[in-house]
């Protein structure tokens, strides 16, 4: 993903320090429904197409589990000594996508990447972008927020409705600035 990195400021042409760009950014989970362990988050680059970041996430260790019932025994105490315990997250695997996002953008200025993601672009049915901005993870720099305009009109439609055809709506987004409350 360095490399992926090294190319994004090579298309962009930037020779400074930090190098802003966009990412598309998505979660997934092991299982359907947001009762899945196990998640991840990939952020990929809008210039050039290629992953940049991953965070993988789980709330659950299967060792740990079933180690559980052994606890108090010297086995268990020289197992506990040595188990390096997977879980990374806690709380719902609903809020997964949030946390791996907020980590991603937070690390993403740090060497070897040196990027700022400047532009987001998500499927808009998480709160992602939202702790994102709450994180400020560049400091009072504005994140732009960009979504697939095909996406928004098929969800925003019923689902009795025909989804848009694949022509001018394919591709196309639409740019919504996120301005900061004076608040901060």
């Amino acid at each position: 993903m360095t490399i992926a990195a090294a190319e994004v400021k090579e298309k962009i042409g930037v020779t400074g320090d930090i190098t802003k760009c966009g990412v598309s950014v998505d979660g997934t989970w092991q299982r359907r429904g947001h009762s899945s362990h196990h998640g991840v988050v990939t952020a990929i680059s809008l210039e050039t197409r290629k992953c940049l970041d991953t965070e993988i996430l789980t709330n659950a260790c299967r060792q740990c589990t079933r180690w559980e019932i052994q606890k108090g025994t010297p086995s268990y105490d020289i197992w506990k000594a040595r188990h390096k315990c997977q879980v990374n997250h806690t709380g719902s695997s609903g809020a997964m996508e949030a946390v791996g996002c907020v980590r991603i953008f937070s690390r993403s200025i740090l060497p070897p990447r040196n990027l700022q993601y400047v532009k987001y672009l998500g499927d808009g049915d998480s709160a992602s972008f939202k702790k994102v901005l709450e994180s400020n993870p560049y400091g009072g720099i504005d994140i732009e927020k960009l979504e697939c305009a095909r996406a928004k009109k098929v969800r925003n439609t019923s689902s009795s409705t025909k989804s848009p055809k694949q022509g001018s709506e394919a591709g196309r987004w639409e740019r919504t600035k996120w301005i900061r409350s004076p608040h901060r």
